[in-house]
Parts: structure tokens; C-alpha cells; sequence
């Protein structure tokens, strides 16, 4: 699996997760529950979104997509 996003939390990975999966791409969230241990951890790149290399592409057009409606809304 690859990372093709870097989250600023579970809830933004669960939504570009859902967005992966409803245009038919399989993904998993890594990471999630270690953000608990921030304070203990280093901070930063803890959540990320991963598909099978060959979904990388398309998975991360979708995701340039939806980047760029929330940019300009």
C-alpha cells in the first residue's frame, strides 16, 4: 500500500477515505489511533490514507479534485 494523503486528523482521513471508496478505490487509514499519543510522539504525519500501487494514480486525481473544490469554496 502508498500513501497518497497526509491527514491533519481522523476526520479529514475518513473523508478522503469514503471519497476513494465511493469512486470505487479500495483505501485504509494508517495512523489513526496513534494520535492519542501526541506529546509522546513527534507530531506530524501521524494519519495518511494508503491504496495498492495500482490505484495511485487515479487516487490521487480524486483527491486533487476534492482539493481543489474546497479551495475554492
Amino acid at each position: 500500500m502508498e500513501k497518497v494523503f497526509e491527514a491533519s486528523s481522523g476526520l479529514e482521513a475518513h473523508l478522503v477515505r469514503d471519497l476513494l471508496e465511493r469512486a470505487g478505490v479500495p483505501s485504509r487509514i494508517d495512523g489513526e489511533f496513534l494520535t492519542g499519543g501526541i506529546g509522546e510522539l513527534p507530531v506530524g504525519n501521524l494519519v495518511t490514507v494508503r491504496v495498492a500501487p495500482e490505484h495511485v494514480a487515479e487516487a490521487r486525481e480524486i483527491i486533487a479534485d476534492w482539493e481543489q473544490q474546497r479551495l475554492a469554496e
